[in-house]
């Protein structure tokens, strides 16, 4: 592959604050050499992902962490790696910002 630019002035949109970059010409080399794999995830499966974490395990998490939790725990990775046993996340929650979450959001809005 190579490293294609965004078109200017093209916003990204996503409630994962912290992954909400692109890659640059000092980055984009080591990601090619170490990256096996990129899944992508939609805005749905990183909110349900991060609420489900937040619901079920009572860790405050931040939408960025919701994205490796919504790859870990999708068909797709499965499918791509069957024989998996086991997946490692770190949790993270330092980035994220409770008034920007989308059921704190929709709560105002009513």
């Amino acid at each position: 592959g190579k490293l294609a630019k965004n078109p200017s002035n093209t916003p990204i949109v996503t409630i994962a604050d912290s992954v909400k970059s692109s890659l640059g010409a000092n980055s984009y080399p080591i990601v090619e050499k170490l990256v096996d794999d990129v899944f992508i995830v939609t805005e749905d499966e990183i909110e349900d992902a991060t609420r489900f974490v937040m619901e079920r395990a009572k860790q405050v998490i931040e939408p960025g962490c919701g994205v490796a939790v919504a790859v870990a725990t999708s068909k797709a990775f499965y499918e791509k790696y069957p024989d998996v046993k086991n997946v490692a996340i770190v949790m993270c929650g330092g980035n994220i910002d409770l008034d920007n979450l989308p059921w704190v959001k929709r709560r105002r809005m009513d």
